[in-house]
């Protein structure tokens, strides 16, 4: 027995030996491959030591902080419409958000957009109808559970299965729908204190004071109750003046020349909406109605707005002719800048030291 234990004693100190003497050449041999590794001039780290922190900045963009200041920005999603919107105060909005031929136009544009911001609750999303141009991108983005703090609609838009689906998925989602019309104001607050139609507020007084503070506000000049019952969406666009000290901005959705001279005759009008220059105010940015459709932005309604920038959204390629001829040389004459998302991608504009800056997706 003595002998037995001798024995596997003397094998397991063997093995010891043999295991370091192999230790020993490893690590001699990778030594070695090293010392010629840096002869050779060496490749550098392997793929793991790049792991941690390729990790470490990923999670740094992800979970960025929110972005602050005053933006307002045209995405470029081909042919279709969508806009960012961000007070100087934070509150931040979006605009319609679809396209018919970028594939997930939500997920893939809208989506890392948003994210890139540090945006992490849109708190009101307006829709100015519901073509699928304008909103496919946003179902998405829905579906994708993305917070939304309240959805604006034209209360006197078309009636149809879009509505259908529009109000069953927002139950669905538990978001609340903000029905507006001509003549509502609404002070740009955040929605969770908005609870519904609180943050719309129809009277001439409040917007007077509105003016003279620091807050933004958005003015919906159409559609009115003579859209009631209407089939056309898009001349039941919602048609909306965004506000903030020095600056103005007007939403068109795909209105034609006859809402645009409606616009103009007063048809619209409400007390609530004393611009005490007629019916339609001059504008900083003017979003070109319908992609720049020549059976829309009219002469004479453009010289009304006097844009110090158009903002034409449109895919290079498309069906439908946009922006039409006659419409981008109406647009050129009405004076100031005239951008297209087809050429020069997405347009921001900010503001800084009380001057607005205004730089493409080459300039970013």
């Amino acid at each position: 027995k003595r002998r037995k234990r001798f024995c596997a004693q003397e094998a397991a100190q063997a093995r010891d030996g043999e295991c370091a003497g192999r230790g020993r050449e490893t690590r001699a041999g990778a030594g070695a491959g090293r010392k010629k590794e840096a002869e050779r001039g060496g490749r550098g780290p392997g793929p793991c030591v790049w792991i941690f922190p390729c990790g470490a900045l990923l999670l740094a963009f992800l979970c960025r902080a929110p972005q602050r200041g005053f933006e307002v920005s045209f995405l470029d999603v081909g042919q279709g419409d969508g806009s960012f919107i961000r007070t100087s105060e934070g509150v931040t909005c979006f605009v319609d958000g679809g396209s018919t031929d970028v594939s997930g136009v939500g997920t893939y544009r809208i989506l890392p957009f948003l994210k890139s911001k540090g945006v992490r609750k849109v708190d009101y999303w307006l829709l100015s109808h519901l073509d699928e141009d304008h909103v496919r991108g946003f179902y998405e983005v829905l579906a994708a559970g993305y917070p939304v703090g309240a959805v604006v609609a034209a209360q006197y838009g078309v009636r149809d299965e879009a509505w259908e689906r529009l109000t069953d998925t927002l139950a669905a989602c538990g978001v609340p729908l903000l029905p507006v019309c001509a003549g509502d104001v609404m002070q740009l607050q955040n929605s969770r204190e908005a609870g519904g139609r609180d943050g719309v507020e129809p009277r001439a007084a409040d917007r007077a004071n509105m003016r003279g503070t620091e807050c933004a506000c958005i003015s919906f000049l159409a559609p009115g109750d003579h859209q009631a019952g209407t089939d056309d969406r898009n001349a039941a666009s919602l048609v909306f003046l965004f506000e903030e000290p020095g600056f103005r901005a007007l939403w068109t959705g795909d209105i034609g020349a006859d809402e645009e001279a409606r616009l103009l005759a007063g048809a619209e009008r409400f007390d609530t909406l004393s611009f005490g220059t007629g019916p339609l105010p001059a504008v900083d940015v003017y979003k070109a109605a319908h992609h720049g459709s020549d059976g829309s932005n009219s002469a004479e309604f453009l010289r009304a707005a006097a844009p110090r920038l158009s903002v034409v959204s449109c895919a290079a390629k498309n069906r439908y002719g946009h922006p039409g001829a006659a419409a981008m040389a109406r647009i050129r004459a009405a004076g100031g800048r005239v951008l297209c998302t087809m050429d020069c991608g997405q347009v921001k504009i900010t503001k800084r030291g009380g001057k607005f800056s205004v730089k493409t997706a080459q300039h970013f």
